[in-house]
This record gives structure tokens, C-alpha cells and sequence, in this order.
């Protein structure tokens, strides 16, 4: 999955026709669930699940029988084995209403079941109709529980009345990792002695609902015997909700104006069992049988293919779509899309060659509303050719019939890796030239790129339980920069997942309160906090650290090895380090140390939280180097932390020498004799998990070296970008002095035109902004920097030259924003005057003179030099940019820049409506611009100091945005009043920040060190922003 800023929460999507049947409402009840410890919350292993046949009749603007729409009445029948005697079965559902026939069956020896028959019951819904599950006595054709998908010729020769699912013992190693993993629950409920005949059927007599455990428990009648293979038959009613998890609605509007529905799920971590009764862990991984019922002008979409569609009797306005049967899978990744007839793809079945991995070459398609499907081409372009790349680079091919992507009107997520079925936030896989920028094509390459690398990571091979989630998303998103670089040569995806990934994962890994990779996970909360820049980031970095310490072919061939072991089930960190230990004994060679396994190394960069910096002192007479390590924190605190490090190194005369080039990134021992006119650098093109620091003498040289080098001698911008964040950061944390650190941006101002360097140097020259904005001080930061972008500014114009890089073109609007910021006369005149012109059309909406890389700066210029009418002019356009997802999120974004407060509650009061003007899922925009006006920080934090029992009574079911409401409201504030307001908020409202502990926590911790930076740092940044200015 993806987590995008900007994409967290739904729209009006509850507005209107709301369900008239009683379904069990559930209120955010987060604080008394988190106290419960998890392994209580796991299902007991008694019991494992091997395949759903999964029926769910959904209404949208079409009332079911009794009136209601956005309702949904299923039925599943799920094949369970029993592995140890039991008289309980435990299972998940959440805000559904059970049935109240549910059936336990016996399959006998010969796996073939008698005819079966389930009424969906209920004491509110007295026109429910019957389900009747039917199961021929067919034997079942599929016995290997790791085996892919049925094939479409099985498929095809069923019948058009769906069978039971295949039923046969399943061993199921559910092991504890050797120091922090999967907790499995402990207790058991003794068998009571029967006098039943033995093979007597079971029978329910009994069921406990345990809401604040999300479990439904059956007593039975008699035990559930030990190696049998049984059938449980439940039926149950939901809602569509309003919300962007589980199964919910989603609308849009066509071009006459009408409202559209349509219905998506998001079960990612633990939503399916909102959906529908089922074992939602993913370890417990099953194959999927589903049918869907949907009005005969409408369209659905899942995992697999339709096999057959079935007219269903006495309805002729609906019809039954019945899927082929999926591979194993966790219930997370099950997915559904149901929709208009306008929701229309873009195929390709012919970009395969024969040679390829993928030889089953699957249909590729791209979905999205009919107004929007021209903007699925860039997608469409690259997705086939990301695939085909991936099948070819892990020798594995991709493993079902077809792929498709489905671009959803209201998402919560950046993306989501459902197998053969991936959602998207419409502005994170769609792109039109004339509407959305080049950070927009960038971005939509490498989230294509990241899902489609889960259906490897995270897909064929799972986690065993979340404490594991980076071997999904660490995986995915190192490889999310392999395959963009693939398909776009040119655009250095490879030095941009420096500034990307890697140095925003090491400012949160900075803090106290981070956690471990590979993170113990306590309480349901703590599932949801794992998804963040640690796990990802972070996780991606130490897989591109083994890249270049192991080489690229046994990290490769040590991947292909691991997923071939472990495909169709479930592994642990442990499994992938055993996989590339084995592949580095085949070799004659191993750049590990002597003795020591990749679990020995890798376990010290999982287990513990943090990095290491590395500092370098030269004795320069000798020729020698001292090495030495400690925890990085920007507190500066001692820790007793250490890691082993893969140190590389290279000299100033070693640097242009070719022979080296093939193994700089490589750890070596011994420094070459040098003297005190040369620099060395450590940890080359920041390829380890690691900050340097050096003795003054060797900053200096770096730094003179920066600003006189020749330029083909230039250090490489990966470097530059590395040394620029590390001195900064070390200066941060009173590890390096300020002097030292600014110095070694002196050079900027007349060599510097790379975007990966001025990326780095843009992200820490953010935090100074915030620091120095409310003092005296200001003025000289604004000086330093009109002084440092003037080159860069001459250099680069205005417009786009013929023959710029997409490095180039990513530069400029950043470049122009800041100029913009700083106050550059020339840049806000430019601005208002292009904004004036816009403002002058007749048709705005449609006829928009702002070139779109540089209308998030032009828009937001205007609107914080300007009032109240260049404010509503922009909201206006906003209304209007229904079918330009792009184009509207950066008008919204604009919308924050202005620093009247009545307007910016105004934003915020709307950002949180339900049925308004935003849609949900991009209040997240509001919340992590608004942080960067320094007008809008403390109107933020004021807003939710007078609303938060408002906003968590209304929201605190939300994973995301309650953190990206505090960490917007928070991360602006400095001044130690701030300090002081921001604990008495948390004191008054603990235990309501939900999901949001962690991230609560990381706020106070950071605005203390904020307060603390002022105390100790301003005063040397003035004094040298003042002779930099005198200069």
C-alpha cells in the first residue's frame, strides 16, 4: 500500500439516501480496544481457514427488496481445518449483522459434502430473502493449498451454480520469530467429554459477540475433531459506509451533473472483516471463490477474472458475476469495484514477448471514469512494461490472468496492492499534460512501479504478521525506483530515492521515539502506526545498503531464492536473511565480515530503532584514521546502540580513477596515506544507513573542494545531496558546528544546478524557515537565500528550455516557489501578473494561462499577497476541477498560502465537513500545508484545542488523518508558550488520539527540540547569516 500525503480520508459520500436497516452502529471505541493485549486479539490456531466462497448482493442508488440501498446482504461458506480438537470456532466481523442460522458441517473422507441450506436471517430485516448455498458432490480440484490460480480452461469447464470450495487438511507452521514476532494466542478452552457418537455432526450452541475484540466466538456441539476438514456457513448484512475502509461507497459526478455511485473496498490491515465474516490475520491465507450480484447496466471488478455471469431469477434488471478462484491469499488483499458503465478501460495484451518470465502474458488494463480514461495512458504505457521487467528480474513470473489498475474517485490511500486488482487514488495514477505537472508523471511512475512489485513482496509472499510489514513495504519501495528507472532512463530515479526515501526516513529515525524496523506490535493501533517512513522508507534503505554490500546479483539471486521458497504463503525477516545467507555460501567470496551471518548483521539495523553516525578523525602526519560509532539522535543524547556498519570510503586522488569505480560502494579496512591537502568521504553516494562526520579540517576540505573543484571533477549529486543533509542535520543535534555546516553551502549560490542536491538542501532549509520566520533574524535568512537561488534563477528563467532534463523541469517550480517565499520582487510580480490574467478570462475553467509546473506557484503568490477575492476566485476553480484530480489538489493546496485567518479556518472548518466542498480524502491537504504558513501553525493548533472532542468523536476511527491533523497543527509551532499549550492539550485529551499515539508523541518530542534549537543555535546561525550578508 501506498500512503500518500494528500490521500487519507472519503467525500459527501454520506450526504444522502442513507440505509434504512438497522445495522449495529459502532462508535470509536479505539482507546478501550488498544488496552487489550494483542495476543487476545489474535484468533486462536486451533482452527485455519484454506478457501471462501464468498456471494455478496450489494445496492447502491437500486433499493434491495425492503427499501434500503447502500446495503449489501451476503453469504460465506468457508472451508476450515481443524489441527487440534477444539469446541469453539472464533472468526472476524465488524459492524455486520450475523445471521442467525449458522451451520458448522463435517466434510467426509472422500471430500464431498451433502447439499446444504442456510437462511440469511434477521430479526431487523424481515424481508431478507433465502440464500441458498448449494454444494454438489464433486470432489475438490484443488488439494495443494500453495498452488496459484485455477486455470481459466478448470475454470470454464464448472458449473454455472457455484460448488463448495475444496476441503482437505492444511498443515500450518505458525512460528514464533526467535526474538519479537507473531504472538500466537495462548489460551485454550478445554475440551468437554461427549457422549456423542464419534463423526456426530457439529452443532452451534452457542455465540459470543466480543465487539471490542472484532470476534464473533461459537460454542459447538460436539468438539471439532483434530485433522478433520469442515464447511462454515454464515450469513450477514452490512453497510456501504461512508468511510474509505472495508466495503464502502464512493461517487462522482457526470457531466450533466447527476450524482454517479460507485463501490470499492480497502481492507488493508484489518477491513475485511468489515466487509464480511472471515479470519483476518495474514498468516491465515485462503484461496477466494466470489460472486458478486450487480444491476444488469452495471460493471464489477476483482482479483481474478469472471468465469460466468448468471441472470438471477425473477430479476431480470440483476445478474450474478462469478470469478474464477483466486491463489492463496490474505483476506487484506481481496478486492472489489463495482460501477457505471462509464468506468471504462484501457487494455493491452500484446506486450509481451514469449522469451519473458510472465509467459502467461496477462491482460493489462487500466480503469477509470469515461471523462478521465485519456489521463490512464501514461500508466497504461509504463504498468506493462514495470511487469514484464519485474517477472524478467525475479525469474518468477507474475502469477494470474490478467492485471488491472482501477483509478477510484474517493481513496483513502495513495494505493493498494490487491493481486490482480490494484486501487488508486485518481490523481496518483492518472496524468494530463495539460493539467498536472511533472512531479505528477513522476509520481504516478514510481507508485505504479511500487504496487506492482507487492504483487511479489507483500502478494506471493506475505508477512506473517505486521510486526513484519517492511518485507512488504521496504521491498516495494526500493524496487518502485528499479522499476521507474527501468522505463525512464533519464530521470535519475536512482539518486532521487536519496532525497526521496532515505533522508526523510533518517529525520524520523532521529527521534527518541521511533521504532524498529521489524516492530513489536502490541495493541491494533500500533498495526496502523508500522505505516509510516520507517517501515518503508527506512526499509528500503537497509535493502539498497545490501545492494551495494552484497552486490546487486546476490541480492537479486538471494530474492529469487526467498520468493520461490516462500510463494503462496507466509515468511519472516528471519526466512529472507537464511535465503541470502545461503546464496552468499555459493559464492567464492563474501564482503561480510569473517564469520558473521546476514541475520547477525541485518538484526542489529531491524531489531533497534535509530542509526549510527560514523565519525572520521584523521591524523593527516600518519596518514591514519580513527572510527568510531554512536547512536544519532538530535538531542544528542548517549545511547549504548551499535551496528555493524559496511564503511566505504575513497580519497581525493582516488575518486577519478576508473579502476576504482566498480567497487566504491563496497566496505574496505585501511585508509590510504594521504597529507592535509586532500579530503577523504566515507559511506560513498550515502549507499549505507548512516551520517558522517568528520574532524574540522576534513569539512573544510570538502567544503573548498565544492566551491573550486573543475567541473568534471565535480563530486557525484547523490554525494553532494548526502553531505549538504548530513552537516546540516549533524549541526541540528549540537554535533557539528553551525559555522562548519552553513559553510559548506557557500557553494550553491554559483555551482550548484542539480535537482537532488537542491532537493536536500530545500528540505533542511524548511526547518531554518520555521525557525527564523517570527524572528529578527528573518530578514538575513531571506537575504542568504535570494543570494544562493540568484544564479540558479538567471540560469534557468521562466520557462522551459528545449532540450531540459526532467530533473531540470522538477527544479524549476521548487526553485521559483522559494525565490516567491523569500519575497523576490521579480518572481511575485511575475505571479500576480499571470494570476491577473487568469482572473480576466471569460472562461477560467477551461481557458487557464499559467503553464501547469509553476501553477502551485503562481496561485499560491497571488493568494498570500492578496484578499479575500483572489482567495474565493481560487476556491471557485477548485468547485470546478471535478474531472482534473491533479489540477484540483494543488488549488486546494494553494488555498492554505494565505494569511488571513478567518479564511484559513474557514479551509479548515470545511476540510472536516461531511457532504461539503472537499472531499475527505484531501483534507490531508489542508493539514500538511497549512503547517508552513506561519500564520496558519497556530490557527491550526488553536482550531483542534477548541474542536478535539469534535474532530475525534467524528473521526477517530480513521487511521491517518487523525495523525496528519496533529502533526499539521504541531509541527509549525517553536516557541516554548507553544511547548507548554501543545502538553496541556495532550494531558486534557489523553486517550483520544486513537491511532495517533505514536505520532502524538513524536510531535511533543520534536517541537521540545525546536524550543531547545533556539536556545542553543540561534544566536551562531544570526551571527553567520549576518557576515554572509556583509560579504
Amino acid at each position: 500500500m501506498t500512503t500518500c500525503k494528500g490521500m487519507k480520508s472519503g467525500k459527501d459520500i454520506g450526504a444522502e439516501n442513507e440505509p434504512s436497516v438497522a445495522i449495529p452502529h459502532e462508535t470509536p471505541n479505539t482507546s478501550e480496544n488498544t488496552s487489550i493485549p494483542i495476543a487476545e486479539l489474535l484468533l486462536p490456531k486451533a482452527i485455519t481457514p484454506s478457501y471462501y466462497r464468498l456471494r455478496l448482493d450489494p445496492y447502491l442508488d437500486d433499493p434491495a427488496s425492503d427499501g434500503s440501498n447502500f446495503t449489501y446482504k451476503g453469504h460465506v461458506s468457508i472451508t476450515i481445518h481443524c489441527h487440534n480438537a477444539t469446541n469453539s470456532v472464533s472468526f472476524h466481523a465488524k459492524g455486520l449483522e450475523i445471521g442467525e442460522n449458522i451451520n458448522v458441517t463435517l466434510s467426509n473422507e472422500t471430500n464431498t459434502k451433502t447439499t446444504v441450506t442456510s437462511v440469511l436471517s434477521s430479526s431487523t430485516a424481515t424481508t431478507a430473502p433465502t440464500f441458498t448455498a448449494v454444494y454438489s458432490n464433486t470432489t475438490s480440484d484443488a488439494a495443494n493449498t500453495t498452488s496459484g490460480p485455477t486455470s481459466a480452461s478448470a475454470a470454464a469447464a464448472r458449473t454455472t451454480t457455484p460448488t463448495a470450495g475444496p476441503r482437505h487438511k492444511r498443515e500450518v507452521s505458525f512460528r514464533r520469530h526467535q526474538r519479537r514476532r507473531h504472538v500466537t494466542s495462548t489460551t485454550t478452552t478445554p475440551v468437554p467429554h461427549t457422549t456423542l457418537p464419534l463423526g456426530t455432526p457439529p452443532r452451534v450452541t452457542g455465540r459470543v459477540h466480543e465487539q471490542r475484540k472484532e470476534m464473533y466466538t461459537l460454542s459447538l456441539e460436539p468438539a471439532l475433531e483434530a485433522g478433520q476438514t469442515y464447511i462454515l456457513d454464515i450469513s450477514f448484512r452490512g453497510l456501504l459506509k461512508d468511510s474509505l475502509y472495508g466495503f464502502y461507497r464512493s461517487s462522482y459526478k457526470a457531466e450533466n451533473g447527476t450524482k454517479i455511485w460507485m463501490a470499492a473496498t480497502q481492507f488493508e490491515p484489518t477491513h475485511a472483516r468489515e466487509a464480511f465474516p472471515c479470519f483476518d490475520e495474514p498468516a491465515m491465507k485462503a484461496r477466494f471463490e466470489l460472486s458478486i450480484s450487480r444491476p444488469a447496466d452495471m460493471v464489477t471488478l476483482s482479483n481474478m477474472p469472471i468465469r460466468a455471469n448468471e441472470s438471477i431469477a425473477g430479476r431480470s434488471d440483476r445478474v450474478w458475476d462469478h470469478y474464477e478462484v483466486s491463489p492463496n491469499m490474505s483476506t487484506y488483499l481481496l478486492a472489489i469495484v463495482i460501477a457505471n458503465p462509464d468506468f471504462i478501460p484501457i487494455k493491452d495484451t500484446g506486450y509481451l514477448d514469449t522469451n519473458s518470465q510472465n509467459a502467461s502474458s496477462p491482460e493489462f488494463r487500466v480503469y477509470a471514469r469515461k471523462r478521465l480514461i485519456d489521463s490512464a495512458k501514461y500508466a497504461m504505457s509504463v504498468g506493462p512494461r514495470i511487469l514484464k521487467f519485474y517477472g524478467d528480474f525475479f525469474s518468477i513470473h507474475y502469477p494470474l490472468p490478467k492485471m488491472d489498475l482501477a483509478a477510484i474517485p474517493d481513496f483513502g490511500s495513495g494505493a493498494m496492492e490487491n493481486w490482480g486488482l490494484v486501487t488508486y487514488r485518481e490523481s496518483n495514477l492518472l496524468y494530463d499534460p495539460a493539467s498536472s505537472p511533472m512531479s505528477d508523471k513522476d509520481k504516478v511512475v514510481i507508485i505504479v512501479a511500487h504496487e506492482l512489485a507487492h504483487q511479489w513482496f507483500g502478494n506471493l509472499v506475505t508477512m506473517k504478521w505486521w510486526s513484519d510489514l517492511w518485507l512488504n513495504e521496504g521491498f516495494a519501495t526500493y524496487m518502485q525506483y528499479v522499476g521507474s528507472n527501468h522505463v525512464e532512463p533519464s530521470w535519475e530515479m536512482q539518486d532521487k530515492f536519496l532525497v526521496y526515501e532515505q533522508q526523510p526516513a533518517m529525520a524520523l529515525d532521529s527521534l527518541r521515539s521511533t521504532h524498529p524496523v521489524s516492530s513489536k506490535v502490541q495493541n491494533p493501533s500500533q498495526i496502523s502506526e508500522v505505516f509510516d517512513a520507517i517501515s518503508y522508507s527506512k526499509g528500503a534503505s537497509l535493502i539498497r545498503m545490501l545492494n551495494n554490500s552484497l552486490t546487486e546479483d546476490v541480492l537479486r539471486k538471494g530474492l529469487t531464492r526467498y520468493l520461490n521458497k516462500w510463494k503462496y504463503r507466509n515468511a519472516e525477516e528471519g526466512d529472507l536473511w537464511e535465503a541470502l545467507t545461503e546464496e552468499i555460501r555459493e559464492k567464492a567470496a563474501s564482503s561480510l565480515p569473517p564469520n558473521v551471518t546476514v541475520k547477525q548483521v541485518m538484526d542489529t539495523w531491524t531489531l533497534q530503532g535509530g542509526y549510527p553516525v560514523l565519525t572520521v578523525t584523521r591524523d593527516y602526519s600518519a596518514g591514519s584514521a580513527v572510527l568510531s560509532q554512536v547512536r544519532f539522535t538530535l538531542d544528542n543524547s548517549s545511547a549504548d546502540t551499535l551496528w555493524y556498519i559496511p564503511v566505504s570510503y575513497v580519497t581525493q586522488e582516488e575518486m577519478n580513477n576508473a579502476a576504482n569505480s566498480d567497487r566504491r560502494t563496497l566496505p574496505r579496512i585501511w585508509l590510504k596515506q594521504d597529507d592535509n591537502k586532500n579530503w577523504v568521504l566515507f559511506n560513498i553516494d550515502a549507499t549505507g544507513y548512516y551520517r558522517v562526520n568528520y574532524d574540522t579540517q576534513n569539512w573544510r576540505l570538502l567544503a573548498s573542494y565544492l566551491l573550486s573543484s573543475p567541473p568534471q571533477d565535480m563530486l557525484s549529486a547523490s554525494t553532494r545531496a548526502q553531505l549538504l543533509d548530513d552537516a546540516l542535520n549533524l549541526a541540528r543535534a549540537g554535533v557539528l558546528d553551525y559555522d562548519v555546516a552553513l559553510n559548506m553551502t557557500r557553494y550553491l549560490a554559483t555551482r550548484e544546478n542539480h535537482y537532488v542536491p537542491w532537493k536536500a538542501v530545500f528540505d533542511n532549509m524548511r526547518f531554518l524557515n520555521t525557525m527564523l520566520r517570527q524572528t529578527p533574524a528573518y530578514g538575513l535568512f531571506q537575504d542568504y537565500m535570494l543570494k544562493a537561488l540568484a544564479t540558479l534563477k538567471n540560469n534557468m528563467g521562466f520557462e522551459p528550455t528545449p532540450n531540459e532534463t526532467q530533473p531540470q523541469t522538477l527544479l524549476r517550480p521548487n526553485v521559483l516557489a522559494w525565490l516567491s517565499r523569500m519575497g523576490d520582487p521579480a518572481v511575485v510580480t511575475w505571479a500576480k501578473d499571470l494570476f491577473q490574467q487568469w482572473t480576466n478570462s471569460s472562461s477560467p475553467d477551461t481557458e487557464n494561462p499559467i503553464r501547469v509546473d509553476v501553477r502551485r506557484v503562481v496561485y499560491c503568490t497571488a493568494v498570500r499577497s492578496g484578499g479575500r477575492a483572489e482567495w474565493n476566485f481560487l476556491l471557485q476553480r477548485y468547485l470546478a476541477a471535478e474531472d482534473r484530480p491533479s489540477e484540483a489538489e494543488v488549488l486546494l493546496s494553494s488555498l492554505v498560502c494565505t494569511h488571513q485567518e478567518w479564511l484559513l479556518i474557514t479551509l479548515l472548518e470545511k476540510s472536516l465537513e461531511t457532504g461539503g466542498d472537499i472531499r475527505l480524502q484531501d483534507a490531508i491537504i489542508v493539514w500538511d500545508e497549512i503547517s508552513s504558513n506561519a500564520v496558519g501553525s497556530r490557527v491550526a493548533f488553536n482550531y483542534i484545542r477548541n474542536n478535539w472532542s469534535t474532530i475525534y468523536d467524528k473521526f477517530g476511527k480513521d487511521e491517518f488523518l487523525m495523525a496528519d491533523i496533529l502533526h499539521g497543527s504541531i509541527s509549525g509551532l517553536t516557541t516554548e508558550r507553544d511547548s507548554k499549550d501543545a502538553k496541556e492539550f495532550y494531558e486534557t485529551n489523553k486517550g483520544k488520539f486513537s491511532f495517533a499515539e505514536l505520532k502524538m508523541e513524536q510531535e511533543l518530542e520534536e517541537l521540545t527540540l525546536r524550543v531547545d534549537w533556539h536556545h542553543k543555535n540561534y544566536n551562531t546561525v544570526a551571527s553567520w547569516l549576518q557576515k554572509y550578508h556583509d560579504q
